[in-house]
């Protein structure tokens, strides 16, 4: 039944039902993450801030604990302004922190706890607010027996509340993450037993495409690969299928029926192929002779195709064509070879060869011309080379006088130039010399800049040690504060609190003795600061005098430094000048060498000329028979044809 099923139908179809596997897993999953993120939802949004503000609300009333003792002991009027903002500060944080709690109270137990928190917040409040007063009057002892009296007892019931409703929202935390644990394990289940089934339907699938799909289209693949190394005989199956597997086993077979008829056509063209090969061998024979020079080699046989003896007559006919034109112009070039210029081509020719007879004979006939001027010009040649060869011994001599005066006044330029070099190295060492007087005049500034700025933190050091002092002497006057208070307290106690008696004195006499070196090295530290001062006054005069001889060095230095440049640029100048002597007499050098090379080349003119005159009278001008006309033609070409050479080169 599978057979007759499209393959696309069996395939959508199983993806179909893994896709609807897929869902079913998804749906599960989804689901149980909804409600595990409700869960998770809840502690990040519920549960977690609960317990993190009741932890900041417990924070807060510790710290007003700390504060109202701080406000206590505290008795400079700028710490006790200090003590009051700290501690209005920190009742607005416990007021805001609790009106962030409110809203998120969920629980009945929480909601009794918060209640009772907040009864016992206000009454605290109201007694921090007595506590405030009293000490800002200076009754410091009626301030500490509140705070360890009837404000201890509101503490530690706003503590217990808190305590309460914290525990109340730890437990709502563990609630909900054990049911999100209990979802996560029913979701885990119900997916392994959703993704079992997939995996089975999967297994399936995967034996369905490898039976159905894949052998047969392996099979047809190897049935193809014979085809196309034309293994003709082989049967094709699956032909019987209605699917896709069965029209391509009907292609196959088509393909098997056209590789059949391309065998037989090939058989066909296989004569042809020979008679081809015949007449590529003969047209390279052909060809061969034709290089070597034989054009007399013709094709005679017959291929039995008309196309191909038509191409072996235009072949014959071609290579006759080229026989015909080649023997004529082989015969005018033999004659030009022996000095014969009268002759030229003759005979019919078309196209290419039409085009060389026209050439050879133009050529034969510029020839002619040529010859004929050039013998005129030989004479004209004879007769200025002597007229140059004088011109050249007379330039030859003054050029000789020319480099005689240039070496010189050469070798004068070279002592002036050596003197200024001197001069000019003088200048440099000089302005050397007070560019390291300039650089140290920096230095020692550079140095005395540092040594104020030194002294300027010494004097800052010394103030903020003084301030140090301050704090030390401050921190002295409360500690003998509060072992004044701690002998107080020991003293109420009665026997028991003898030893803390003792020790609050010692306590007491350390923190005189400590304001009494604080106010010795106070004075100690006013006494070095003067003497810092004094100091900086000293160094800053020496600064400015380095400054002075500074501008003196540098006016000093701009001065030297404006001669060297001078004396840079006249040696520079006179070396110039002096490579412009050098290159003068070098190129005198050269012209003198020049004119005898000229002189040698006129004399070699001379005795060329004349041997081009021997080598000219070699060639053939004229037809025999026409012998008379020989010096008619000569002075033609003297009187006619030279004019119009020179006007052309004119």
């Amino acid at each position: 039944m599978l057979r007759t099923i499209s393959l696309k139908t069996s395939l959508t179809s199983a993806f179909a039902l893994l896709l609807c596997l897929l869902l079913l897993q998804g749906g599960f999953a989804l689901s149980t993450m909804r409600n595990i993120f409700g869960n998770v939802d809840g502690l990040a949004h519920d549960a977690v801030p609960s317990v993190d503000i009741t932890n900041r609300l417990n924070i807060s009333i510790a710290n007003l604990r700390g504060l109202q003792t701080r406000h206590i002991l505290t008795t400079d009027p700028q710490a006790m302004k200090d003590a009051d903002a700290a501690l209005t500060k920190e009742v607005k944080k416990l007021k805001d922190r609790m009106a962030t709690y409110a809203p998120m109270i969920s629980l009945d137990v929480e909601r009794k706890a918060f209640a009772g928190f907040t009864a016992a917040a206000d009454e605290y409040l109201k007694l921090n607010d007595r506590l405030v007063s009293l000490s800002r009057a200076g009754d410091k002892q009626a301030a500490a027996s509140l705070l360890t009296g009837d404000m201890v007892k509101s503490y530690e019931l706003m503590d217990n509340y808190a305590d309460e409703f914290r525990d109340a929202n730890v437990d709502e935390a563990k609630r909900m993450y054990a049911e999100s644990a209990t979802q996560f394990n029913k979701s885990l289940i119900s997916n392994g037993l959703v993704l079992l089934v997939g995996m089975i339907a999967g297994i399936g699938a995967t034996i369905f495409v490898s039976r159905e799909v894949s052998r047969p289209i392996d099979r047809i693949t190897k049935l193809m690969r014979k085809l196309a190394n034309a293994e003709f005989k082989v049967e094709i199956p699956y032909l019987d299928r209605k699917n896709e597997i069965g029209d391509m086993a009907k292609a196959v077979q088509v393909f098997k029926e056209n590789g059949i008829r391309v065998q037989q056509i090939a058989e066909q063209e296989a004569a042809f192929g020979e008679k081809c090969d015949e007449l590529r061998q003969d047209i390279g024979h052909m060809v061969q002779a034709a290089i070597e020079g034989d054009f007399s080699r013709r094709m005679t046989i017959t291929y039995h195709f008309k196309e191909l003896n038509a191409f072996a007559s235009g072949m014959n006919e071609l290579v006759g064509n080229i026989e015909a034109g080649l023997s004529e112009t082989r015969r005018v070039m033999s004659a030009l070879a022996t000095g014969d210029l009268t002759e030229s081509m003759q005979g019919k020719f078309s196209g290419a060869f039409f085009e060389l007879q026209q050439n050879v004979n133009s050529t034969m006939d510029t020839l002619r011309a040529i010859v004929s001027e050039v013998r005129y010009s030989i004479d004209q040649i004879n007769s200025g080379s002597g007229e140059l060869r004088y011109a050249s011994d007379d330039l030859a001599k003054r050029t000789e006088q020319q480099a005689a005066a240039l070496e010189e006044t050469s070798s004068a330029l070279e002592v002036i130039t050596s003197a200024l070099r001197q001069s000019t190295q003088r200048a440099g060492d000089a302005a050397k010399k007070v560019d390291h007087a300039r650089v140290s005049t920096e230095n020692s500034s550079v140095v005395v800049g540092d040594a104020i700025a030194a002294m300027e933190r010494i004097e800052a050091a010394s103030g903020q040690i003084g301030q140090i002092i301050n704090v030390i002497d401050e921190i002295a006057f409360q500690t003998n504060l509060l072992a004044l208070n701690a002998g107080v307290e020991a003293a109420r106690a009665g026997e028991a609190g003898k030893g803390f008696a003792v020790v609050a004195q010692e306590v007491r006499e350390l923190a005189q003795r400590s304001a009494n070196a604080a106010k010795d090295i106070k004075a100690l530290i006013t006494k070095s600061g003067e003497e810092v001062g004094a100091g900086v006054r000293l160094v800053t005069a020496t600064g400015q005098a380095l400054s002075q001889i500074r501008t003196h060095v540098e006016s000093i230095n701009e001065e030297v430094h404006s001669i060297a440049s001078s004396s840079n640029e006249q040696s520079s100048s006179l070396m110039e000048i002096n490579q412009a002597l050098g290159q003068m007499d070098q190129v005198t050098q050269r012209n003198a060498a020049m004119v005898e090379e000229t002189t040698a080349s006129t004399n070699k003119l001379a005795d060329d000329a004349y041997h081009l005159s021997n080598l000219i009278a070699r060639f053939k001008l004229e037809r025999a028979g026409h012998g008379s006309q020989q010096g008619f033609a000569n002075s033609n070409s003297r009187s006619g044809s030279v004019p119009m050479v020179a006007a052309g080169r004119g």
